[in-house]
């Protein structure tokens, strides 16, 4: 059985010496990170009705090195945590075809602001739901981004400030 296809490995990716460049790592961490979120549609819902601004941190970036030489690398991306004010996106880099084996991992913590206060606003225990639970239960067979749909349920319980009205279920 084949596995999952992956980002092909340029000559724009590696150094002199074959090994993968760390902006080749930064360019594709962004990119999974924005692929991932693209994929939430509640929470681009949330930005757009309320005006509340995306800001993501992202935390040091593993070397590029790391990976070795391969001929393509296999991103994974999913919320791992989540706090009242923000959440975790945990990216995964695997090399395939090349010398290395090892796994590197990057992750950006995800909040939404007030653009006007700079105020962090709180998520819930709705959204906890959405990007925690559901991206666990599907499956997203192999792609190079694991992505959800947040439409798929709604679980029961009061409804939420931050969701729109038709979403929640009492």
């Amino acid at each position: 059985m084949a596995g999952p296809a992956g980002v092909p490995v340029t000559e724009h990716d590696v150094n002199a010496d074959g090994t993968v460049r760390d902006a080749a790592v930064a360019l594709w961490v962004d990119a999974a990170r924005q692929a991932y979120l693209d994929h939430c549609a509640l929470l681009q819902r949330l930005r757009e009705r309320s005006g509340l601004t995306l800001r993501h941190r992202t935390g040091t970036l593993p070397a590029g090195a790391l990976l070795g030489r391969p001929t393509s690398v296999v991103i994974s991306a999913s919320t791992t945590e989540f706090r009242p004010r923000s959440f975790t996106i945990s990216m995964r880099l695997r090399p395939r075809g090349g010398d290395q084996e090892v796994a590197l991992n990057a992750a950006s913590v995800i909040r939404l602001e007030d653009p006007t206060t700079g105020e962090v606003v709180e998520l819930g225990p709705p959204a906890a739901f959405l990007l925690i639970a559901l991206p666990r239960c599907l499956d997203a067979g192999p792609t190079l981004l694991i992505p959800f749909s947040s439409d798929l349920w709604i679980p029961p319980g009061p409804s939420h400030p931050l969701l729109p009205r038709r979403m929640t279920r009492g």
